[in-house]
């Protein structure tokens, strides 16, 4: 191989062409006086060596950091038809409340085409409702029914508000879960 070449080779090398790079084309001097083959040894080192070190391992702050933490708090579930529709509210008994004697169920149940709005009841794990009350004329924030739970026994209870328009169609009616417990 021509001292030229390799001496080129060195010089792109040097120049920061790392391997695997594609140096744009050599171009080798015509004139041998302005590198006399002499100046440069028959071999020459391309790559230099080098010794990497481990780096230091980072030491622990023996100094304990308090960080401030919240208190748990217990997540928000909605009830499984909980009153979405402000047409069908229940605001009365609360939702898991504990009732005993007359319960007074108070809410709105209301529409622009009402036809009727009940109130029913079912116990915990039954899927049949009982009626408590019913109505045609719209209520807002009153006295829907009432239920004397001494009539029944001890245990959760689900009542339910459904507004019904003059077509037949309603909405997802409003369903409050309570507890019996009487004396």
């Amino acid at each position: 191989m021509p001292r030229r070449f390799v001496f080129a080779l060195v010089v792109l090398f040097m120049l920061g062409c790392a391997p695997g790079c594609q140096p744009a084309t050599p171009t080798i001097l015509a004139s041998p006086t302005l590198f006399p083959p002499t100046a440069f040894p028959a071999t020459a080192t391309l790559l230099p060596t080098v010794t990497l070190e481990p780096s230091p391992t980072p030491t622990l702050d023996a100094t304990p950091t308090l960080t401030p933490t919240l208190p748990a708090r217990a997540p928000t579930v909605a009830p499984p038809l909980a009153c979405r529709n402000a047409s069908a509210t229940i605001t009365s008994p609360a939702m898991d409340s504990h009732v005993a004697d007359i319960v007074q169920v108070r809410g709105t149940a209301t529409h622009p085409i009402l036809a009727y709005w009940k109130v029913e009841y079912r116990t915990d794990g039954s899927t049949n409702y009982a009626m408590l009350g019913n109505g045609d004329t719209p209520v807002t924030n009153d006295i829907l029914a009432r239920l004397s739970s001494k009539t029944l026994p001890n245990g959760v209870y689900w009542l339910r508000l459904t507004v019904v328009q003059k077509d037949g169609n309603y909405a997802v009616p409003c369903e409050i879960r309570v507890t019996i417990a009487n004396p």
